[in-house]
């Protein structure tokens, strides 16, 4: 479902109002008020003080998660080495600032450039970043569906690729597994990166790989069952066109 909200909020025209991804994101918006109030209401019932330490959803993480959708995304490309329009990418982060003030984040802080929000990365990754159950939990989790959706003989790279984008640190704060053929490839062959980048082959390298597993990733996420009620993911005709990805028609 994250995935087709990022497919609705970056379409063209999505953020109008009425469109599909304004009209996602004020629904995200209005779940994240129901959790705060369920919240709330089970620590008072539990405790009976719903202090502030305790507010879910507060700014502080809606920040952070426009960070991960906005700056973060930008990050990961540099990475993987592959070259980007810079003028593009700025307009990619104000995109994320219209959606962050739509799922309600104070307008009194809107909005961010690369710059505030690289700062801002920083300071709640020092506030928050650690080891959790929950996150091991939920990274298993997520590697047990990607593996699921991609050749059997790239099994390893969603954990690699993992490792790569998010550091060494916090991949063991979540629990990514270290093995894999992927790695030598990716994190721990170097020489062969600066020599392919000195190249100019690098960047096409990775581009090559990422659409290859992104390719499937996509499809295994259209073709995935669903549980009764839920929305069908589906890719918009131009993308599934560029991706060479099949939207599955209800039987």
């Amino acid at each position: 479902e994250t995935g087709q909200f990022l497919l609705d909020v970056t379409a063209r025209g999505a953020l109008m109002p009425g469109a599909d991804g304004y009209t996602a994101a004020r629904h995200v918006r209005l779940v994240h008020a129901g959790v705060r109030h369920l919240v709330r209401a089970h620590v008072r019932e539990s405790s009976g003080d719903a202090g502030e330490e305790t507010e879910p959803i507060n700014q502080e993480f809606l920040i952070g998660t426009l960070i991960s959708f906005s700056l973060s995304i930008l990050q990961l490309l540099d990475t993987m080495e592959i070259e980007y329009d810079q003028s593009a990418a700025e307009d990619y982060v104000h995109l994320w600032n219209v959606v962050g003030f739509l799922l309600g984040i104070d307008a009194d802080l809107l909005p961010f450039d690369r710059d505030d929000l690289r700062q801002l990365d920083l300071l709640i990754r020092e506030r928050n970043f650690g080891p959790s159950t929950a996150a091991h939990e939920m990274t298993g989790a997520l590697l047990t569906v990607l593996r699921g959706m991609v050749p059997r003989w790239m099994s390893s790279v969603p954990q690699t690729l993992m490792r790569l984008l998010v550091g060494e640190e916090v991949a063991d704060d979540i629990g990514v597994p270290k093995k894999g053929w992927s790695a030598w490839l990716l994190i721990r062959a170097r020489p062969v990166v600066r020599l392919l980048s000195a190249l100019q082959l690098h960047s096409r390298l990775m581009r090559r790989m990422a659409r290859h597993t992104g390719r499937h990733v996509w499809q295994g996420f259209i073709d995935s069952k669903r549980r009764a009620g839920r929305p069908r993911f589906e890719v918009p005709d131009h993308l599934a066109r560029a991706w060479r990805v099949e939207n599955r028609t209800e039987s």
